[in-house]
């Protein structure tokens, strides 16, 4: 863009010169012409000095040479008196562009200049040619400038109706090609962003399938055989702490989405002093007696800080929970508390590959696409580790390795 512009202001400049140049020229050519006879006069004068009829044909030569005149003098009766032309210019006057006549003490002066002189109406008429030039050739670039825009505009256009796999052409390296880049790079993340919402609604449909089944035979089976169904009666509470849990991890992520929008209206955070080490050993402890997998609780000492207890919980529940899914059960998931104020989650599972690591905090993504009930979720256990880790003003990192296992590491300031 900046060299089409360096190109058009060029354009203009010379044909502005142009203007200039001869636009002065027809404004001033009276002015010039009469300092033309003045001065011609005067060399006239200062050659007809001469005494002699040679040195005076010499100086009028190199006198009016210098001028870029030609000078026919002729006496009051009609003879030629000096000339620096041959043949001598008639003594009518001339119609050329630039002649000079004038009458110099008895003596008659006819002249004309050696160089083709540009009359007034000449330089008008350049004017409007240099006008005519910029114009036309202003058309092409016009055509170079405005069709990117004009695509660029119909891909956002099209974008806009819903057509999400529009992109706009990126051509040139300048402005109006880095725009359209922008504007890929953004098409992209709204398309992944839509796709990931269709994720979600998926996934969170097939969680909510399988618990309400089981409560539906459970509940069918009461009316029917009660004496069978009280030996699932206990799966109830497992299957709605479940769900309870869907929602709340739905629902609090959307609420820190939101907030995070919104920094006008920050999340209400409930600071208060703790030791990291404690709430991590009391939530292992729990993990443990629900899920029967064996945890390794590592600790540096007192690590004392102010945090949200409730947010850091199911944050560090929510790595806990994904170390479950992805690590067979016997293999080691080791939890490290270790200062300052860092909490590291540690599993020997099946790990994550390079190309999903950049995206796994990304909300709803899931690195493991089949939907089973070992690899189940949401989607937003990572996504919701991540808000509360920049909550605090800390941030999560993540390391792996495929067949070798995973190890997320969330740090608060």
């Amino acid at each position: 863009m900046r060299r089409r512009l360096l190109v058009f202001g060029a354009l203009v400049s010379g044909a502005l010169g142009l203007a200039a140049f001869f636009g002065t020229g027809a404004v001033m050519g009276p002015a010039v012409e009469r300092l033309g006879h003045n001065v011609a006069r005067l060399a006239v004068t200062h050659a007809l000095a001469q005494p002699d009829p040679s040195a005076r044909e010499r100086a009028l030569d190199d006198a009016l040479t210098q001028l870029d005149l030609e000078v026919s003098v002729y006496g009051a009766d009609g003879a030629l008196v000096a000339t620096n032309v041959k043949p001598p210019l008639q003594r009518a006057g001339l119609a050329s562009p630039g002649a000079v006549s004038f009458e110099l003490g008895g003596l008659h002066a006819v002249g004309r200049p050696t160089r083709p002189v540009l009359p007034v109406g000449g330089g008008l008429t350049i004017v409007a040619l240099a006008a005519v030039l910029v114009f036309f050739l202003s058309i092409p670039f016009a055509r170079v400038t405005t069709r990117p825009l004009e695509r660029l505009a119909l891909a956002a256009r099209r974008f806009g109706e819903g057509q999400l796999a529009e992109r706009a052409p990126v051509e040139g390296p300048d402005e109006i090609a880095s725009t359209a880049r922008a504007f890929n790079s953004m098409a992209d993340r709204i398309a992944t962003l839509r796709r990931l919402e269709r994720e979600l609604i998926a996934n969170v449909s097939h969680e909510l399938k399988t618990p309400l089944a089981r409560m539906r035979v459970v509940l069918e089976l009461l009316e029917t055989n009660p004496d069978a169904a009280r030996r699932y009666v206990s799966e109830l509470g497992a299957d709605l702490a479940e769900l309870q849990q869907l929602t709340d991890d739905v629902i609090t992520t959307t609420h820190l989405q939101l907030a995070e929008e919104r920094a006008t209206d920050p999340y209400p955070l409930a600071l208060e002093p703790h030791d990291l080490g404690v709430v991590a050993g009391e939530l292992c402890a729990e993990f443990e007696a629900r899920t029967g997998r064996r945890v390794t609780l590592e600790r540096e000492g007192p690590v004392v800080l102010t945090f949200d207890r409730g947010l850091v919980r199911r944050a560090l529940r929510n790595l806990l929970e994904n170390a479950h899914r992805h690590s067979p059960h016997g293999r080691e998931i080791v939890v490290r508390v270790l200062s300052p104020a860092r909490l590291e989650v540690q599993d020997e599972g099946e790990g994550i590959s390079q190309d999903d690591l950049p995206r796994v905090f990304d909300p709803f993504f899931r690195a493991d696409r089949s939907r089973t009930r070992r690899t189940g979720g949401t989607g937003l256990g990572l996504t919701f580790v991540k808000r509360v880790a920049e909550l605090h003003r800390g941030d999560v990192t993540v390391t792996s390795s495929l067949g070798r296992g995973t190890t997320f590491r969330l740090t608060l300031a």
